[in-house]
């Protein structure tokens, strides 16, 4: 069951499981091509297919979850769809001039708090289906996700320090030229040397991995009447922080500044023909989400886009 990882994603939560995938799957549409309207309107099928590859539900839990999801896809386009674009623009237009570094932040938050309400309203429909998992289930499910984590530690903290620097180079350099186009070798000179300050958390970023689970896994063998189950599992995928030590959480905060701080001095640097580049990349997304947006992509209209 080979997957690649989030990886890049130091924002802890990254394995928010089930409601984070949902999310991962929305955002992600954004930036696809003309398919995009297709995949958005079947998007129950295809998150029941990616969870399937977890655990096997059974025939009402699979459909309780295909139903939580449209409702979900239906709220997103109307209310969400909106605010995407706004927040696009917001960046096509600050892209003609240097980024600072407290504005990349304040940029930053913004959209972890659209993640945020996307989470808020999407885990209640979708918990429901997932309330009823029995022991076999949970039992498939636990397994599934350690096969995952034994994966991500082969591929990632399992490397040498210097294998892990290497491909943050590789990774950061083919991301930044997707967005401005070619590099210069002063500019790649600046990624490389900002990211060599970067603390490596990877053994600890899986570890809490892995802690997150067995909370997750706990709250699901033990579900209650009501609304405080929903509740309790929102806040666990809301507040995946709430169980990290000190010292990973003040790491990750120092990563953090340093990339906002490098994309900043970056910016500064900037030709004309990268940042016409840069934004194309916004205008390009942002086409995206109009159509994604028309009532023709809506659940029931014609297959055909």
């Amino acid at each position: 069951m080979k997957r690649r990882s989030d990886f890049g994603v130091q924002r802890p939560g990254a394995a928010r499981w089930l409601a984070a995938r949902l999310s991962i799957a929305l955002a992600v549409l954004i930036v696809t091509g003309c398919t995009a309207g297709f995949v958005y309107q079947r998007l129950d099928s295809l998150a029941a297919w990616y969870v399937g590859s977890y655990v096997t539900l059974t025939d009402a839990q699979e459909e309780r979850f295909r139903q939580g999801v449209r409702g979900v896809v239906a709220w997103h386009r109307e209310t969400q769809l909106p605010r995407y674009l706004e927040y696009l623009q917001q960046l096509s237009a600050a892209s003609d001039t240097p980024f600072d570094a407290s504005w990349l932040a304040g940029r930053y938050d913004h959209a972890m708090s659209m993640l945020d309400d996307l989470l808020v309203f999407a885990v209640p429909p979708v918990v429901e289906a997932f309330r009823g998992l029995d022991e076999r289930q949970l039992s498939e499910l636990r397994a599934n996700l350690e096969e995952e984590n034994e994966e991500l530690w082969e591929e990632y903290a399992g490397e040498s320090a210097d294998e892990r620097r290497e491909r943050r180079l590789r990774s950061a350099l083919k991301s930044l030229r997707r967005f401005v186009g070619p590099l210069s070798g002063e500019q790649e000179a600046l990624v490389s040397a900002r990211l060599e300050g970067l603390a490596d958390v990877s053994g600890q970023w899986i570890e809490r991995r892995r802690h997150w689970q067995n909370r997750f896994l706990g709250l699901m063998s033990r579900p209650q009447p009501g609304p405080a189950f929903a509740a309790a599992v929102t806040d666990l995928l809301r507040r995946p922080d709430q169980f990290d030590d000190g010292e990973y959480a003040g790491r990750v905060a120092d990563n953090r500044a340093i990339i906002e701080a490098m994309l900043a001095d970056l910016s500064r640097d900037f030709t004309d023909r990268q940042r016409r580049h840069l934004q194309r990349e916004f205008h390009d997304m942002a086409t995206g989400l109009r159509k994604l947006a028309e009532p023709a992509q809506a659940f029931g209209a014609a297959d055909e886009q």
